[in-house]
């Protein structure tokens, strides 16, 4: 049986409710700032996809999962953030830290900036 395909906005909609305020935080503020990116399903995932990098989005139980395929990103990202776990190619932040959605932006910022 295939898998039905959903939107990113379906993504957002059916994921936990601590999820969401990150989640419609973050595409929001990639839209605005770049207007000529496409978010997509990725690996089942909300992200972009760029000639060679992704940028993708995971709403788990207790925290959002941020992927890119370049790990020297993530290493060079780990600095931005406060208290926040490092998972294979990704940066874990959990929802109750608010104080690290504007170093997100930032981090978001980074990975854009070298995937271009």
């Amino acid at each position: 049986m295939e898998k039905k395909k959903i939107s990113v906005q379906e993504y957002i909609n059916n994921c936990r409710d601590e999820a969401k305020p990150w989640l419609e935080e973050i595409f929001k503020y990639i839209e605005k700032k770049y207007p000529s990116l496409e978010s997509k399903i990725l690996y089942s995932l909300p992200g972009y996809n760029f000639k060679n990098n992704y940028l993708i989005f995971g709403a788990n139980k207790s925290y959002l999962s941020i992927h890119t395929r370049v790990l020297t990103l993530i290493d060079e990202g780990e600095s931005y953030f406060h208290h926040i776990n490092r998972g294979k190619g990704c940066i874990r932040i959990r929802y109750n830290q608010k104080d690290n959605m504007e170093p997100l932006k930032k981090y978001i910022d980074l990975i854009i900036s070298n995937s271009k």
